[in-house]
């Protein structure tokens, strides 16, 4: 059975607030402590995903963040959430993300970063994902659990992620937009 393995690794967040970069990150982790730090992170996993820092092969560093979803699992997730990043990041930020993407990606939704409101699953947010193996940014709304009042928009690209390579994935965010009919992201995406 071939398994569906995500890596994010080395996760230097650079973000700035404002329209110019700053000299100094408010906000970098590189995962070189070994383990995720309870202090930065708010892990969220369940079913048959796990996610954890583990040594890494090629990285930018010694360890990585390693994120494993099994082929062909449904209602699972996993990820880690910085709850106390600085009021800066709310209106703009910059970030940047060293990851590896392993063969095996399943035609399935595959989201890999996201940055929003806080109150996941109820908030609004951006996601960079996958869809049937190409690059997927959307916009997320989602407003309560019974899905009244969810919406999304969606940009599907023809641009297929380096796969069993790391690569340095960056991008800039302005605020969530109000409504899922004003979303405002590129509509052109491709792999740096």
């Amino acid at each position: 059975m071939t398994q569906k393995l995500i890596a994010l690794a080395a996760f230097a967040a650079g973000f700035a607030s404002g329209l110019f970069a700053q000299a100094k990150p408010v906000f970098t982790e590189t995962f070189e402590s070994g383990k995720i730090d309870p202090a930065v992170w708010d892990t969220r996993a369940t079913g048959a995903a796990t996610i954890a820092v583990e040594p890494a092969d090629g990285a930018h560093g010694k360890f990585a963040l390693h994120v494993h979803y099994p082929e062909m699992t449904r209602g699972s997730y996993a990820f880690i959430v910085a709850t106390h990043l600085p009021s800066s990041v709310e209106k703009h930020f910059f970030g940047r993300a060293y990851m590896k993407i392993t063969s095996g990606l399943t035609p399935t939704h595959n989201p890999l970063i996201f940055a929003g409101e806080p109150g996941w699953p109820l908030s609004k947010f951006n996601e960079i994902g996958t869809y049937r193996t190409d690059w997927m940014p959307s916009y997320q709304e989602n407003k309560s659990l019974a899905g009244q009042g969810r919406g999304e928009v969606t940009y599907r690209s023809e641009v297929v992620p380096p796969l069993d390579k790391w690569f340095s994935w960056s991008g800039s965010s302005a605020t969530i937009p109000p409504s899922s009919t004003s979303g405002s992201m590129a509509r052109r995406f491709q792999t740096p």
